[in-house]
């Protein structure tokens, strides 16, 4: 990677969103739970929205950039699923149904392309980038 700082990183919203539904779970009183709620929500629709999921987003290591990265894919797929549970729990039925839905439209299968079955080896191993079809940034 030849620039100086690895953009866009679209794995912080979700891991954020995921720190603060922890958070909120534990919080006793409620209205620190709907001003968590609020943050929350800030990172989870930008999520939901889908443009987040499909644009180049950067690895692990900030060398380069891809669309579907596993570390990333999973990410999104596990805050959206744990927003929907927590969009529920606020009585927020209709956020819920777009997490939900983000999921299942965008990445209800987020790790499959990237299981790679090695005979010699007699097992399978998970890959970042997808086995087939990754784009230039895998390609490196």
């Amino acid at each position: 990677y030849i620039y100086y700082w690895c953009r866009k990183q679209s794995d912080g919203p979700p891991l954020r969103a995921q720190a603060l539904m922890v958070f909120a779970n534990d919080a006793v009183d409620e209205a620190v739970k709907r001003e968590l709620w609020e943050l929350i929500k800030f990172e989870l629709d930008w999520l939901a929205s889908g443009d987040a999921i499909s644009a180049d987003t950067c690895d692990l290591w900030e060398e380069t950039t891809d669309q579907s990265f596993v570390w990333n894919r999973i990410v999104m797929r596990s805050a959206l699923l744990q927003g929907y549970n927590f969009a529920v729990s606020m009585g927020d039925s209709d956020r819920a149904a777009v997490y939900l839905a983000a999921v299942r439209n965008k990445l209800d299968d987020a790790l499959s392309d990237h299981l790679q079955f090695n005979a010699s080896a007699l097992g399978s191993f998970i890959t970042e980038c997808p086995v087939f079809g990754g784009g230039a940034g895998c390609e490196q």
